[in-house]
């Protein structure tokens, strides 16, 4: 006859690998594992030399959205470029206003709805980028022939929470500082059009949401 201890199950001892993806699991957080995925990228291609000032690396290239080569790294560029940024405090200056806002609004609005927002905003904003990059060669505006990092995303999900709390005030005060920087920008290094598209991408997206 079995004894009480031999009958019961015993207890599975689970590895703290799996005890850390479960917890980061709970915490239900989509920009958590974006915000993962573009440190360890970034961590990577920097250790092959891709923070060089003159954008330099071929890793660069191929993983940031080139308007004069749009089907650059088989138009992956489109998706990679995300991920991409130029430094750990360009990394940073993104996500610190990305996670509060990207985990409010997944758990409001559903991962799904989520997720389309960030990737509609981002490649949309490249594609009309390269619209712009096409019609209007020569603008001060449209001279960085590199795009990447997730501002525009980030844009589009501030104007989507701005809305969705009805921040009227602080939305449209958002969007005059984000026209100042689009007109007075001229070659900074940083593309600020694409951060007033990626806003208005947000605002649209939001209007249009009960019919996507």
């Amino acid at each position: 006859m079995l004894s009480n201890d031999e009958t019961q199950p015993k207890p599975r001892h689970v590895s703290d690998r799996a005890l850390a993806l479960r917890y980061l699991y709970k915490l239900n957080g989509l920009t958590l594992w974006l915000l993962i995925a573009s440190v360890t990228i970034n961590f990577y291609v920097k250790n092959i030399g891709l923070f060089s000032e003159d954008f330099g690396s071929d890793k660069l290239r191929q993983l940031s959205f080139n308007p004069a080569d749009p089907t650059l790294f088989g138009g992956l560029a489109l998706i990679t470029s995300f991920f991409v940024h130029l430094n750990i405090g360009h990394l940073l200056n993104n996500y610190i206003i990305l996670l509060p806002v990207g985990l409010y609004l997944e758990k409001k609005v559903g991962r799904f709805k989520y997720a389309r927002l960030i990737i509609a905003s981002h490649a949309i904003t490249l594609l009309t980028y390269l619209c712009l990059f096409k019609i209007f060669d020569g603008l001060p505006q449209t001279r960085s022939h590199y795009l990447f990092g997730s501002s525009s995303a980030t844009s589009a999900c501030v104007a989507y929470f701005l809305l969705l709390t009805r921040s009227v005030k602080l939305y449209f005060s958002v969007l005059a500082i984000y026209l100042a920087f689009v007109f007075v920008s001229g070659e900074d290094q940083v593309s600020h059009l694409t951060h007033i598209i990626g806003w208005f991408l947000g605002s649209i997206i939001f209007k249009l949401r009960r019919k996507l």
